[in-house]
């Protein structure tokens, strides 16, 4: 009979406990649960940042390479077509003394010098 009153005693703790504390206890699984669904997604997106900083960085990379490439091939042109610009002063400017000599007796050594 005292452990049938004893049980009793313990079961309406229990209970009254239960009433109690279980929105409580309820509510903190709620809390916990999505306390770990922002951490998920807080690791989800530091992730994706993290690959798109990667490949930024390799699209940077690229790019910087191909304007290198760039700026070399238009060196080359520039200095190509310096050169063509010499040649075609230097030829007109013979083909003047030339062309100024064509009458005279000073031709032939012009030419021969050409």
């Amino acid at each position: 009979m005292i452990a049938a009153q004893l049980l009793s005693i313990i079961l309406t703790f229990v209970v009254a406990g239960g009433a109690r504390f279980g929105p409580y206890f309820r509510e903190k699984g709620k809390n916990r649960a999505m306390t770990e669904d922002i951490q998920r997604l807080t690791r989800a997106v530091e992730d994706i940042k993290a690959e798109n900083a990667r490949e930024l960085a390799d699209l940077a990379h690229q790019n910087s390479l191909l304007i290198e490439q760039t700026k070399s091939r238009q060196l080359l042109r520039v200095a190509a077509i310096d050169r063509r610009l010499q040649a075609h002063q230097e030829a007109f400017t013979r083909w003047r003394r030339m062309m100024g000599e064509a009458l005279s007796e000073n031709v032939g050594p012009l030419i021969v010098e050409w």
